[in-house]
């Protein structure tokens, strides 16, 4: 551990604050019937690249369990968006285990995804384990 500075040891545990959401999207996988072009999913990253910070932590907690990035950047970390079923009032869910986020199929209607994913972010509680 003397080989090691304090804020080196911190980024190895606990990874690093800086969110490059660009980086994420690029490195994203879809399944589900869902691509890089779905409308519900250019949303999705209209909507996360746009919220404020607070959101963006908030969103990155939701879907991955944790509010910082991996070592090396949110571009390392693997992470999947899945079709969730048709259009729906359902909330996005996520499996945190697996990096993978669950979005029913809001189409082009950016006020619900963002009304929807808004709520769900919000409302993530998880197992409360701090």
């Amino acid at each position: 551990l003397e080989l090691l500075r304090p804020e080196e040891l911190e980024l190895l545990v606990v990874g690093t604050p800086e969110l490059d959401f660009d980086a994420l999207e690029a490195n994203t996988e879809y399944e589900g019937g869902y691509d890089k072009d779905s409308p519900v999913v250019k949303n999705l990253w209209r909507f996360v690249k746009e919220a404020p910070r607070e959101s963006q932590l908030k969103f990155l907690k939701f879907a991955t369990g944790s509010t910082k990035a991996p070592i090396g950047g949110l571009g390392e970390m693997p992470f999947k968006i899945q079709r969730a079923g048709p259009d729906s009032m359902q909330l996005p869910s996520s499996h945190t285990c697996f990096n993978t986020l669950l979005v029913p199929d809001y189409g082009d209607n950016y006020d619900k995804l963002a009304e929807r994913m808004g709520r769900a972010i919000i409302e993530c509680e998880g197992f409360g384990l701090q």
